[in-house]
């Protein structure tokens, strides 16, 4: 491959897993959902929120962006 004389390549540098894993977070988001009424139900959304919050935060290349909640009672 011939360049014009001005133009300089630079080749890239690679990556190690670990300056990829120091820098880069992988955003994640939880979805929760109740569907019923039913009594058995009533701590579901609260439970399904702390289960969610707490695994994404014990996960260092995780980062918590969000948690997104749908009520459906039919």
């Amino acid at each position: 491959m011939t360049t014009a004389s001005n133009v300089r390549i630079i080749p890239a540098k690679a990556q190690t897993e670990i300056s990829r894993s120091k820098y880069q977070q992988l955003r994640v988001a939880a979805y929760c959902r109740v569907s019923t009424e039913q009594e058995e139900q009533q701590n579901s959304y609260q439970v399904q929120i702390a289960y969610y919050t707490d695994l994404i935060n014990r996960k260092k290349e995780w980062s918590l962006v969000g948690i997104f909640a749908d009520v459906n009672y039919c």
